[in-house]
């Protein structure tokens, strides 16, 4: 019981930590200080971050704090999508549906897919 006890308060840590985390990520983003935010959401987003992986498409997608790369900005769209995040299936969604160039060819089976 002491041990299934401890781990839950590791877990319940881990949690808030990350919670923190993605609140100062924002904050810096919202101070407009974009290559703090990016260093901070990359950290997140390798841990499988799924709102850090969503925010880093969008740094990447409009050039702030890291190189403009749609390439990139659609690699980690598709992580967080794979990892339950709505916006970001929803924005993929809309990219299968209409095409995005070689990187996201128009698939509307897909599209429909992440919609449901």
């Amino acid at each position: 019981m002491k041990i299934l006890l401890s781990l839950v308060m590791v877990l319940v840590y881990m949690f808030a930590n990350a919670e923190q985390d993605i609140l100062k990520a924002k904050e810096a983003f919202r101070a407009k200080d974009y290559k703090k935010s990016y260093n901070m959401f990359m950290k997140l987003a390798k841990k499988n971050n799924s709102d850090a992986q969503y925010s880093l498409s969008l740094l990447y997608g409009y050039g702030l704090g890291t190189n403009k790369s749609f390439k990139n900005a659609v690699k980690w769209l598709k992580k967080a999508s794979a990892n339950g995040n709505d916006n970001a299936q929803m924005d993929l969604a809309e990219m299968y549906m209409k095409g995005a160039g070689k990187i996201v060819p128009k698939d509307e089976k897909k599209a429909y897919s992440l919609y449901l």
